[in-house]
């Protein structure tokens, strides 16, 4: 049986916007195990940033707990959860936010420089094996304003693996991609999946995702169901 690596347990998220209370997510469950890939997909607005960003440690629920492995995610502050994040989580976003300043092969090893607080060599040759793995090994030493978005991408892509997290979170990955494009990152997450056993959590409105997951979800009426309507 595959490890578990992530269990959401009747998560519920409410915004205050005034007097009022905007119910976001309600009693909603999700699990996740070792080299998953799963799908979240869903209209605009219905909350799948939300979730994602609950998931990944970037905002507090309202109710409710997110298991990562055996740690409770969502009663840790500050410190300790920046860590969890740190080591077992990558992040990729519809927009790369890669440093104009920096090269393809220094944007991708920026989070091990940042977590140890030093250069190592070491660093280098990782960043450069996983923009190899993404069709990059000729883009080391360029600059994001050299590089396609679809290039972009790709570096973002390697960076959320340079830590080798358990976990990458995708948010709408493809979003500013055209459909060449689109295709390509989803076939390198599938690649980097089978190669580093690395679990993807992904949001899109792309119906290519459906091709490399083995889980799909619809997010609706603040409840996540199972492709096909049936309730998770």
């Amino acid at each position: 049986m595959n490890e578990k690596i992530l269990s959401v347990k009747n998560l519920k998220k409410y915004f205050t916007q005034g007097r009022e209370t905007l119910h976001v997510l309600e009693n909603l469950n999700l699990e996740l195990f070792k080299k998953d890939i799963v799908i979240i997909m869903g209209e605009s607005g219905v909350g799948k940033s939300t979730l994602l960003s609950l998931v990944g440690g970037l905002d507090k629920v309202t109710d409710g707990e997110i298991w990562f492995k055996d740690i409770n995610i969502s009663r840790l502050k500050g410190d300790a959860l920046a860590s969890i994040r740190a080591e077992y989580i990558g992040y990729i976003f519809q927009f790369h936010y890669l440093l104009p300043e920096f090269t393809a092969l220094e944007n991708t090893f920026l989070p091990l420089w940042i977590k140890h607080g030093k250069y190592k060599k070491e660093f280098v040759n990782r960043a450069a094996g996983l923009l190899i793995d993404v069709g990059l090994g000729d883009r080391l030493n360029h600059k994001p304003g050299e590089l396609s978005g679809g290039e972009c991408q790709r570096v973002a892509l390697a960076r959320a693996i340079i830590n080798n997290p358990e976990l990458v979170i995708a948010d709408e990955p493809t979003g500013n991609l055209d459909d060449k494009n689109t295709r390509h990152i989803f076939s390198l997450m599938k690649k980097l999946n089978r190669k580093y056993n690395t679990t993807f959590l992904i949001a899109t409105h792309n119906i290519e995702a459906k091709k490399i997951s083995n889980k799909i979800y619809t997010l609706k009426n603040k409840r996540l169901y199972k492709y096909g309507g049936k309730i998770s």
